[in-house]
């Protein structure tokens, strides 16, 4: 699920550009960002309907063998590894996947090559040839199979990763992320309770509103804030000091004033695990320096107010 964390990063993401384009309305970005959010859900989906049109390319190769004068038995019984599997038979039937994915631009009517790609290799692993050993699968057999099947193609797959990078640009960001979705549905998918999507946000409400909020006020203030950050900066220069950094101290700012429920000590540490993802070597250093020295300033004249104990000094 999106956990306040890949919120941050997203929201990050959307203010970058939106500097790059020197954009300056905040309406502009709260686009941007609900297209991201709708593409990373769309992208959800389109992952769900892989063991679907990967079976339908297996039952091709079937049918292949099978038109041979000598069909080989072994070919023919690695090709009917997803036959029957209930999950592909709920995904297949869902009317809201369907409903939900009917104008999405992801598609896998084109990855034939990519389908063959994955069959010549995923037959080499280990959980394929355990899996074939069985000749009737329990749900819970199927569902493991599935799940072990995700894991070794976000992680181990490069022909299947790099044609995932291909069409979403947040893969790397977001792949875990799509892993656990994926294995929530599969785990929670039954006949009796069909397909089972799983809800993108933890509280979606909650986390909209969060993320919506942060990007209003940092674009509505930013201005203010490059002020404070110059203040407590030696030899501050905008042209010098990183966007990243910059932006993401914004971000910090925003939340010490405008959001009382979330700890000081939360925000700083956020903000500073994501610019070691996302800046450079040193920039983690440069920014808690600005922020703690922000942090105090704010807080003796009293314009951080926290709601809760201990949530201002942590």
């Amino acid at each position: 699920m999106l956990t306040r964390r890949i919120l941050r990063i997203k929201a990050y993401q959307v203010l970058y550009a939106s500097r790059a384009r020197n954009e300056v309305e905040a309406k502009a970005v709260i686009t941007d960002f609900n297209r991201n959010i709708e593409e990373f859900e769309q992208m959800y989906f389109f992952l769900l309907k892989f063991p679907s049109y990967f079976d339908s390319y297996l039952d091709s190769e079937k049918q292949i063998e099978l038109e041979k004068y000598f069909p080989n038995k072994e070919k023919l019984r690695e090709a009917s590894v997803l036959n029957n599997t209930a999950f592909i038979e709920e995904v297949d039937k869902s009317e809201i996947l369907h409903s939900k994915t009917s104008k999405s631009t992801f598609r896998w009517n084109n990855f034939g090559e990519l389908f063959n790609k994955v069959f010549k290799s995923i037959k080499q692993e280990p959980f394929f040839i355990d899996y074939l050993v069985f000749e009737e699968r329990s749900i819970s057999q199927q569902k493991e199979f599935l799940i072990q099947l995700f894991g070794y193609l976000f992680e181990s797959n490069e022909d299947f990763i790099q044609e995932m990078k291909g069409v979403y640009l947040d893969w790397d960001n977001d792949v875990f992320v799509h892993y656990r979705l994926l294995k929530k549905s599969i785990e929670d998918t039954s006949a009796e309770k069909g397909l089972v999507l799983s809800d993108i946000f933890v509280n979606r409400e909650d986390d909209y509103s969060f993320a919506k909020q942060l990007l209003q006020i940092t674009m509505k203030d930013r201005d203010v804030y490059d002020q404070m950050m110059h203040d407590y900066s030696q030899n501050w220069d905008p042209e010098r000091i990183s966007k990243t950094d910059i932006i993401l101290m914004q971000m910090a700012i925003t939340e010490f004033l405008h959001f009382p429920l979330i700890p000081l000590k939360v925000t700083i540490n956020e903000y500073l695990d994501i610019a070691k993802e996302f800046s450079t070597p040193k920039s983690h250093t440069f920014i808690n320096g600005i922020l703690d020295k922000i942090k105090v300033q704010l807080s003796a004249s009293g314009k951080i107010v926290k709601e809760g104990r201990g949530l201002k000094d942590h």
